[in-house]
């Protein structure tokens, strides 16, 4: 099966605007992440997507720049962005993680792709559901690509649309495990 990680990013956070290319000594939270997963030997495996807002020009030409690939979507509705981007880069297990979290564990990405692949889930976290025993900002979540379309057809509320795995982690059916320890 492809795997694939999707970063999702934008320029328009409310509290910090454009914090995802924000540089301090030549280093931003994007470009520190894209270059662990680099590290790692993900780099063709990775897509950031973005939105279709003007302001994320500036995202599409870092990607550009660092020749990563990217795909431009919904800016509000984050699950089809997601699904959408799958979709065109035809992935089977969709590695979820945020532009705004470049402090990545490179051992735990491992160990739960690893895990992930060697069980039969549909969703692998190591913070969802709650509570969470890892810190704020260290998010990663695994699913399939099948949970993810299930997903964006079936998801209602603004909640499941704006944040991508509320529906797949509360749907009865799907297999979920969340790792508690690293």
């Amino acid at each position: 099966m492809k795997l694939g990680i999707i970063v999702q990013a934008r320029m328009g956070s409310k509290r910090l605007p454009g914090k995802v290319l924000k540089n301090y000594k030549n280093i931003s939270p994007l470009g520190l992440l894209l270059d662990k997963i680099a590290y790692v030997g993900l780099r063709k495996s990775t897509i950031i997507a973005t939105t279709k807002q003007k302001k994320d020009l500036k995202i599409t030409n870092f990607c550009k720049q660092k020749k990563f690939n990217f795909f431009k979507g919904s800016e509000k509705d984050v699950l089809k962005r997601y699904y959408e981007c799958s979709k065109k880069f035809r992935i089977k297990i969709i590695v979820r993680l945020t532009a705004d979290c470049p402090f990545l564990d490179l051992f735990l990405l491992k160990k739960m792709i690893k895990t992930f692949k060697k069980n039969n889930y549909d969703y692998l976290s190591n913070t969802y559901p709650q509570p969470c025993k890892f810190p704020d900002g260290s998010d990663i979540e695994i699913f399939t690509f099948k949970a993810l379309k299930e997903a964006c057809l079936y998801a209602r509320l603004p909640s499941e649309r704006e944040h991508v795995t509320n529906y797949i982690y509360k749907t009865k059916n799907n297999r979920i495990k969340r790792i508690d320890i690293r």
